[in-house]
């Protein structure tokens, strides 16, 4: 089939977990026989407006979001230091880089932002205009308002869509500077929905979606041919971006280590991940662990810190599918998790990972602290981890699901 893939930002530019995951199963897609391409916005140069990444088109539509770029350069530069740190802060603490200024009103840039969503917005319905006769599916990899974006587009052209349900709540709310807010709300309840787990499909029943409109789908991931040696290894390693707050349990994760590691001096916390993490290094100063915690930022090394690791931490109060705990699960390397559905749904405790209750530092800490005396459990845990994922999330697999969905949709298309 001829699918057109709708995602805000998309590799070249900004790349998080639906990015990357975008990407995975484009690839997966394309290979199957799909003819797959990306429409997503343009953040400038100098990346292209066109562009193939393998067998996969990418087309970058709209000419705001340099122009948006710039603005929010300006202001960052003209912003005090008390009110960048505040800023700071509040990301720290709710996640999220919203319009808005600190203090929860609306700023002088709220209709420039506007602008540019409604410009994307606009470029995009061009785009599919133009090409209408060329598509057989569309696939949204957010269920925001973009999600309505594609509804729309889907009963303007006769198209039929999915959008990903990646995070909770299922259908978050439209509260950032999109235009026609209640529109698209509107628009998104009419389409069909893969959740990532049955917890994602249980919160969109009790939102009002029919269960007809609902398919259960996992993220995948890429099998690599290396397998780690977690039991030769002494560091925790965190992967996540410092801008979804205190979502990814930033707070527990840094109480738990501070109780344990002075007694593993040749241990360190090591943390990867975009966003402003000013905060949290604050945090770090102040409790005096600047030598035991390293704040790697992004990087395009991930592979070489997850060889370098003993395991990973995911003390998350939400997700929707980690692909920082797939990624790293299929090397081999366990995982210490929260006990939220999505995390659950990959390790069950003390068979391939340990799983501790959310928000409980003194069980984090204490399973931490277990985990790094003990080599053994270390490297059993990491093989039924890489098995896990070998045997239920490799991205083939994904793929042919994801096909099957494809399918279903046409047939009732054609019907």
């Amino acid at each position: 089939m001829r699918v057109c893939m709708l995602i805000q930002n998309y590799w070249g530019g900004h790349e998080g977990g639906a990015e990357r995951q975008c990407r995975k199963q484009s690839h997966a897609l394309a290979a199957l026989g799909h003819e797959v391409t990306i429409l997503t916005r343009w953040p400038g140069f100098p990346v292209p407006l066109r562009q193939t990444d393998g067998a996969t088109g990418i087309v970058r539509v709209g000419w705001f979001e340099p122009c948006w770029r710039i603005v929010q350069w300006l202001k960052q530069r003209l912003l005090s230091a008390s009110a960048q740190e505040r800023r700071s802060e509040v990301q720290a603490l709710h996640g999220g880089a919203h319009m808005a200024p600190v203090g929860g009103k609306r700023g002088i840039l709220y209709p420039v932002a506007v602008l540019r969503q409604g410009q994307f917005i606009l470029s995009v319905w061009w785009w599919v205009f133009r090409h209408r006769k060329k598509i057989d599916i569309f696939h949204v990899h957010e269920s925001h308002w973009i999600a309505g974006v594609g509804g729309w587009l889907s009963r303007l052209f006769g198209i039929p869509v999915v959008s990903k349900v990646a995070t909770f709540p299922a259908l978050p709310s439209n509260h950032g500077a999109e235009p026609f807010k209640k529109k698209w709300d509107q628009e998104r309840r009419n389409i069909h929905f893969i959740a990532l787990n049955n917890a994602l499909k249980d919160e969109l029943v009790a939102e009002g979606i029919p269960v007809r409109q609902i398919s259960v789908v996992p993220n995948g991931v890429v099998i690599p041919d290396e397998v780690v040696i977690p039991e030769n290894n002494k560091n925790c390693l965190f992967i996540g971006n410092f801008s979804q707050g205190k979502r990814k349990g930033f707070d527990v994760l840094f109480s738990a280590w501070e109780k344990i590691y002075a007694d593993f001096p040749d241990s360190k916390l090591i943390l990867l991940g975009g966003g402003d993490a000013g905060y949290w290094q604050e945090i770090v100063r102040k409790n005096h662990m600047e030598e035991a915690v390293d704040f790697v930022g992004f990087t395009a090394e991930v592979d070489r810190h997850v060889s370098e690791a003993a395991f990973l931490a995911l003390p998350s109060r939400f997700e929707g599918m980690s692909n920082a705990l797939l990624e790293s699960m299929s090397y081999g390397l366990p995982a210490v998790v929260s006990d939220i559905p999505a995390n659950i749904e990959l390790v069950t405790d003390g068979v391939n990972g340990r799983v501790v209750p959310v928000e409980d530092i003194d069980r984090m800490a204490a399973v931490m602290r277990e985990l790094l005396g003990d080599d053994v459990q270390r490297k059993r845990l990491g093989a039924e981890a890489r098995e896990t994922i070998q045997s239920q999330y490799a991205i083939e697999a994904v793929a042919k699901k994801i096909s099957l969905v494809y399918e279903f949709l046409k047939s009732k298309a054609v019907l």
